[in-house]
């Protein structure tokens, strides 16, 4: 994954449903340009899971989820063309 772009969202288990796609939007989606890819990072299974399952929601296809030896979750994305 080397090359791509790293967005880390940190542990977002605190907020709400809502108030989770909501930070998703405004710090990955509206971030990226049409057809770039990027590593989502997060530290919290509720943060992966909105990952893994709102891309078509949210805009975006969901390359690859893994979870590495430290515990953090990762999300490779990319944005679809409109």
């Amino acid at each position: 994954m080397a090359g791509l772009r790293t967005i880390d969202l940190g542990d977002l288990s605190i907020l709400c449903g809502t108030s989770r796609l909501g930070e998703i939007r405004r710090r990955v989606v509206e971030t990226l340009k049409p057809g770039e890819e990027a590593v989502v990072v997060t530290r919290d299974p509720e943060t992966w899971y909105a990952l893994t399952s709102l891309g078509d929601e949210l805009g975006y296809e969901l390359i690859e989820s893994s979870k590495d030896p430290e515990g953090r979750y990762l999300v490779r994305i990319r944005m679809k063309n409109s």
